[in-house]
């Protein structure tokens, strides 16, 4: 157990901290003109965005279970780097291109006040998906190296990044909410890229470039095996924020539902965030003895400390705190969003579970059953969000949070199916 706490808490720490900039940048948001035009631009902008980089998230778990050796270190960097520039060329295809209104306005059809902010805050995160794979590709290098704290503080000097960004052009006169959020985080992922490149070239010097050549070499088919399935996992995952943010827009109330969506769903993000962080440690934790009890034991610790925590902020006057004091909602807005909170208490258990399933699967490189899982939850997300939208009756984000819960029970219950499976296998 005092192992899987050392892997762990750098992990959930970095994590930490960098969950908590997406909430703080909302602050930002709603402390500018126009808040509930501008945090409803956010709301969307920040989705699509994570769309478009989707396929370059899990080079974290590529880099962490595959680059045990230098060839496979270079075999990975190679993908990466094609993976990313195709990436950023989409992304700018879709900012400065007719592309922005086929897939934006007719698409997901926003409130016609949120679109140019949308537009602007699309173009300035230009460099987004590149910085992006380029980090998670070194950190999963310093993770499988042990290295877990340069991670954390990564984060740390990414949030740095972020929050000095954002407080510049806020204190600038004129610059609209939603540009704030999209300066300040495109800085900060790249201030956290070069970071991470720097912290990367000891270990790749010292430590991979001698490691001991592997008998099977990583190939092509072997990558694509592996990491399509991820690709899709990260895809799927993600589309389910542009998809939430679409029915919103066509149920009651949509803009009070689509400016407090990026608000709530990013508190429910921090209480996730520590679970999320144990994927790629339980990946590595795997090979030592003994190592598939102690981590059933951490994690179901793990999901009952972070649903009861939640539980406890919400029935407290620390929601009225969150809310008003610190995410500066519109005084309407308060009592939706604490509202709409109580329809997500299982999320942050069922992230736990989640995660140990999910890791347990890429440990044993069967990425295949995390596709699935992730394909009958957005199914679920989807099949809620048409009923809200074709009864009419029900805001957006009470739906949405309704949605949000199922899918993670559906996808915590397929993962573990899919673990339990290979548990049989493995012990005969």
């Amino acid at each position: 157990m005092r192992k899987v706490i050392q892997t762990w808490w750098p992990l959930a720490a970095g994590w930490l901290v960098m969950t908590i900039e997406i909430p703080l940048l909302a602050a930002f948001v709603a402390r500018a003109a126009d808040p509930k035009v501008h945090l409803a631009a956010w709301g969307m902008l920040f989705p699509i965005v994570l769309i478009l980089a989707s396929p370059v998230m899990m080079l974290l778990a590529a880099s962490t279970t595959l680059c045990k050796d230098w060839q496979a270190f270079t075999t990975v960097r190679r993908y990466m780097y094609i993976i990313a520039a195709g990436l950023t060329a989409l992304h700018a295809l879709l900012a400065f291109t007719p592309l922005f209104e086929l897939v934006v306005v007719d698409f997901i059809a926003p409130p016609a006040e949120i679109v140019e902010p949308v537009r602007m805050g699309l173009r300035a995160m230009l460099p987004w998906s590149f910085c992006l794979g380029f980090r998670r590709f070194n950190y999963g290098i310093l993770i499988r190296a042990g290295h877990t704290q340069v991670v954390t503080m990564g984060a740390v000097t990414r949030v740095c990044g972020t929050l000095l960004m954002a407080l510049l052009l806020f204190m600038l006169d004129g610059i609209p909410g939603a540009l704030i959020a999209a300066g300040g985080i495109v800085f900060g992922v790249i201030t956290e890229a070069v970071y991470a490149g720097i912290q990367t070239r000891p270990v790749l010097r010292n430590e991979l470039r001698h490691a001991p050549r592997l008998a099977e070499p990583l190939t092509l088919p072997i990558f694509r095996a592996f990491y399509l399935p991820l690709v899709m996992t990260s895809l799927l995952q993600i589309a389910v924020q542009p998809v939430v943010t679409a029915a919103l827009s066509r149920m009651p109330q949509p803009l009070d539902s689509l400016a407090t969506w990026p608000v709530l769903y990013g508190l429910i993000i921090i209480f996730m965030s520590v679970s999320m962080a144990s994927i790629e440690a339980i990946v590595v934790l795997l090979d030592e003895p003994g190592a598939p009890a102690t981590l059933r034991r951490f994690m179901t610790r793990l999901a009952i400390t972070m649903c009861s925590l939640l539980i406890v902020l919400n029935a407290t006057p620390l929601a009225e705190l969150w809310f008003t004091n610190i995410s500066a909602l519109p005084t309407a807005l308060v009592h939706p969003a604490h509202m709409a909170l109580w329809l997500a208490l299982p999320i942050p258990a069922l992230a736990a579970f989640e995660a140990l399933f999910q890791g347990t699967l890429m440990h044993r490189r069967r990425t295949r059953g995390i596709t699935e899982a992730v394909l009958l939850g957005l199914t679920l997300i989807g099949c809620v969000l048409v009923v809200g939208v074709l009864w009419g009756e029900i805001p957006g984000i009470y739906v949405g949070m309704v949605a949000l819960s199922l899918a993670y029970v559906g996808r915590a219950s397929w993962l573990w199916r899919r673990a339990s499976i290979l548990n049989r296998i493995a012990h005969g």
